[in-house]
């Protein structure tokens, strides 16, 4: 909610059915508004929104708000859903995240807002800017570790004449480095079952990853 005052005040209001409690929320910037919110437990939502050229986020616990790290590739989100804690979709054109249970210690999926089929079916702006987030993810990818990490990088696109509606483009970018020096070793459940299994949880690697920009 946008306050007429020199500075903007966010706002938030919550619903117990019988009445509205209103809940102050962050201020990241001057400029700074909220405009979506999505919960999936009465004391778990995430909100968004932008200040001037850069999306915001911020994080409810069930008493209080705290900023969070926006989705990058948005500038201006404008709406959100979140299925659970590692579960949200953003607005925009386009985005990337950390899986909830990645194969792979440093492991990152890149997904167009709009479904497509295949790169060519991009728009030009998201063609566009889905190569700067790639690059940048590729960069951060190099300062993991002591020198730059090995990677693959799986780009899934539908078959050119059959079946185009069952597939929509997207990347999984993953490291087999798990440490300076170290790869990571497939163990018999991982290779035989696909039960993978890691030593880095799915908000550390996040985090790695931010604090690299």
């Amino acid at each position: 909610m946008r306050v007429s005052s020199p500075v903007r005040q966010n706002r938030g209001q919550r619903s117990s059915q019988r009445s509205w409690t209103v809940i102050r929320s962050p201020n990241p910037g001057k400029q700074s508004d909220f405009t979506a919110v999505s919960c999936w437990t009465a004391n778990g939502c995430l909100a968004v929104g932008s200040d001037l050229n850069h999306g915001i986020a911020a994080a409810w616990n069930g008493s209080s708000w705290t900023l969070s790290p926006p989705p990058a590739a948005l500038t201006e989100p404008g709406a959100v859903s979140c299925a659970g804690r590692f579960d949200c979709w953003a607005t925009g054109y386009g985005f990337h995240l950390v899986p909830y249970a990645a194969h792979w210690p440093y492991e990152v999926h890149f997904y167009p807002h709009q479904r497509v089929p295949d790169l060519p079916a991009l728009s030009d702006a998201a063609r566009s800017e889905f190569g700067e987030i790639y690059l940048d993810v590729l960069r951060r990818f190099d300062r993991l570790f002591d020198t730059p990490a090995p990677y693959i990088s799986a780009w899934h696109q539908a078959p050119v004449r059959h079946g185009r509606d069952d597939f929509a483009v997207h990347l999984e970018l993953f490291t087999i480095r798990r440490a300076p020096g170290k790869l990571k070793y497939l163990a018999g459940s991982e290779s035989g079952m696909g039960a993978f299994a890691n030593d880095v949880s799915p908000e550390a690697a996040a985090q790695r990853l931010r604090d690299l920009a």
